[in-house]
């Protein structure tokens, strides 16, 4: 029941188009810069689990989804920025940034008053840790422009020291993160722009596509995007204690199924993260180990430098993920090989990670988003899932391209024998043809022949003068008439005809 009063409310709330910004994504891919993080964001998933800050992000992001911001009134204050579900707080370089690391960003921002922007030198920020790297600075408030939205209290912090971030791919983090704090000065980036009146209802969905389409959309979702709203589950949130005032926007799960492997994932206080700035699906260590030795023993996939890969002719199962619901009713989740395979190269690479933090067992990155558009409300503090309806030839499955080129060279076969046939056919009438004409030849030649011997010995039938009256035959070279055929014609003897007369 309270399923489908939630589903009935958020629909009803999604559909008036008033207080709800769609936000547009940009996808891009750096693999070879972004690589360099990996062992830096490996690291942060060993950081203690109770460190508030912390942000699990298993991998090397090397595809990603980000999108643009403005701060103040000046128009080359343009940011790209992460909308990441796995930080709580919202923070850009600052101009006096000297590090090493903050030679790394496109763009830094100097709050000035004329700017509409001022600091609040009350809250410093100390030892902030994002992506495995840190952030000390302090707190402004700026003037944000997105997408025709304009808040004038949105809380950044602005880091003048990064350490180990040299590598970010972006020039800034919008945090998304379930921030539910009683201290005023530091608010989550959805309930300000709530308290300004921009959105209505304080939640947003995310609909990412690699084609085109990608979007952010704040106090709602986009019903467009869902290929059946019947069936968009939702899962409550779970926090870590009770005394945590950030909430990941992670819930619990039920099972791991690929092929003939399973696993649990029920564990009590194990949870499933759900990352908009991930690419890769992280497993607790001890499942990802069980099932690498499965697939490895099963599908031949092979590991290099830490990563694992398989041959792309191989086809492989779907990954089968089942998630409680808010009725603890079991949803699963049908994540085929074409969303967790990365084929853009001849070797095809498992974007599958392992996790070494203890508090989780799952990591659904873009790769699981790609599929399913996903609705984060703070109210009632539920995350749901639905099917996209985005273009499915961006995802073809290894299954799918096999029976393609089968169907391909099944066809041109085909198409090569009726070619084969027709020439065949052709060839045999020219043949026929020029037999016949060879024959005609030697025929007429044959007649030619028959004719001028004809000429030469002429003959005179006096019977057919008798029969004729005073006709005769005239075969000679004073042959007065003659028909198309060259035969003789019958002439009248004119010298008999006057001497009758």
């Amino acid at each position: 029941m309270q399923q489908l009063f939630t589903y009935i409310l958020i629909t009803i709330l999604s559909l008036s188009q008033a207080q709800i910004l769609q936000i547009p994504l940009s996808f891009s891919k750096k693999q070879n810069e972004i690589q360099a993080l990996n062992s830096q964001r490996l690291r942060s998933l060993q950081q203690d689990s109770a460190n508030l800050n912390l942000n699990v992000i298993s991998d090397t992001n090397q595809s990603f989804y980000y999108g643009k911001i403005q701060l103040g009134n000046g128009k080359n204050n343009s940011f790209d920025v992460f909308f990441d579900t796995t930080s709580s707080f919202s923070w850009i370089p600052s101009s006096s940034c000297t590090s090493d690391s903050c030679q790394g960003f496109n763009k830094t921002y100097l709050c000035i008053y004329s700017d509409m922007c001022y600091q609040d030198n009350k809250q410093a920020l100390s030892n902030y840790n994002y992506s495995g790297g840190q952030l000390y600075g302090q707190q402004i408030i700026a003037t944000l422009q997105i997408s025709g939205l304009t808040s004038q209290n949105t809380q950044f912090y602005s880091a003048n020291q990064i350490l180990n971030l040299e590598n970010l791919p972006v020039d800034g983090v919008i945090g998304m993160q379930l921030l539910k704090s009683q201290n005023k000065s530091q608010e989550s980036f959805l309930s300000i722009i709530q308290s300004e009146g921009k959105i209505k209802v304080p939640m947003f969905s995310l609909f990412l596509n690699q084609k085109e389409g990608s979007k952010i959309t704040l106090g709602g979702f986009d019903p467009a995007s869902i290929m059946d709203q019947k069936k968009i589950y939702y899962h409550k949130v779970i926090s870590k204690n009770q005394t945590d005032e950030t909430f990941q926007w992670a819930v619990r799960g039920d099972e791991l199924k690929i092929g003939s492997y399973s696993a649990s994932l029920n564990a009590t206080q194990k949870q499933i993260l759900i990352s908009s700035v991930d690419q890769f699906i992280g497993l607790n260590q001890d499942i990802f180990n069980d099932l690498m030795n499965y697939l490895t023993k099963q599908y031949k996939v092979f590991q290099n430098q830490g990563y694992y890969f398989v041959d792309c002719k191989q086809i492989m199962p779907p990954i089968l993920i089942a998630l409680p619901d808010s009725n603890s009713t079991s949803r699963i989740y049908n994540l085929t090989s074409d969303y967790y395979i990365n084929n853009t190269t001849q070797t095809c690479q498992l974007m599958i990670k392992s996790l070494e933090n203890p508090d989780l067992n799952m990591i659904l990155g873009t790769s699981f988003l790609e599929k399913y558009v996903s609705i984060f409300t703070i109210s009632n503090s539920t995350i749901g899932f639905a099917q996209s309806v985005q273009n499915q030839q961006k995802h073809q499955s290894p299954l799918d391209q096999v029976l393609c080129i089968i169907i391909v060279s099944i066809c041109c076969s085909i198409l090569l024998i009726i070619i084969g046939v027709c020439f065949y056919k052709q060839c045999k009438i020219n043949k026929s043809k020029l037999k016949n004409g060879v024959l005609l030849k030697e025929q007429h030649t044959d007649n030619k022949e028959s004719d001028q011997n004809t000429i030469k010995n002429p003959i005179f039938n006096t019977n057919q003068n008798q029969n004729h009256d005073s006709s005769f035959i005239i075969c000679s070279q004073n042959l007065k008439s003659e028909n198309k055929k060259g035969q003789c014609v019958l002439e009248e003897n004119n010298d008999n005809h006057q001497d009758n007369l």
